[in-house]
């Protein structure tokens, strides 16, 4: 999966696999479906983030962490493949599931664009 990230980017297939990793948990299925039916019918990544943080914002208080992943996939380039990334090492490495993923996808961001670092 993540040689795919790396050298063909195929996102589609990434978040099939998500999606199945998901569906093991019984958690944030239908954000994941929306997810794919945005990818597959316009590569409209910002559209598949706004339904991420509207699933997300009804399950947990994370919104303002959706916020800030929202804002950063929009003003940088190249930032989407290392979220998704980071997103795969939670979801194989945490059993919580949607802890992990925020973990994770923080570090990554921090790590790869460092435009968190002063909200955090």
């Amino acid at each position: 999966m993540l040689l795919g990230i790396v050298r063909k980017k195929d996102l589609e297939g990434v978040i099939k696999w998500m999606l199945l990793g998901i569906a093991r948990k019984k958690d944030l299925e239908g954000v994941i479906k929306w997810m794919l039916l945005g990818i597959a019918r316009k590569k409209d990544l910002e559209g598949v983030i706004k339904w991420m943080l509207l699933g997300i914002a009804r399950k947990k208080d994370l919104e303002g962490v959706i916020k800030w992943m929202l804002l950063g996939i929009v003003i940088k380039e190249g930032f989407l493949e290392g979220v998704i990334k980071w997103m795969l090492l939670g979801i194989v490495r945490q059993e919580g599931f949607l802890e992990g993923v925020i973990k994770w996808m923080l570090l990554g961001i921090v790590r790869k664009e460092g435009f968190l670092e002063g909200a955090i």
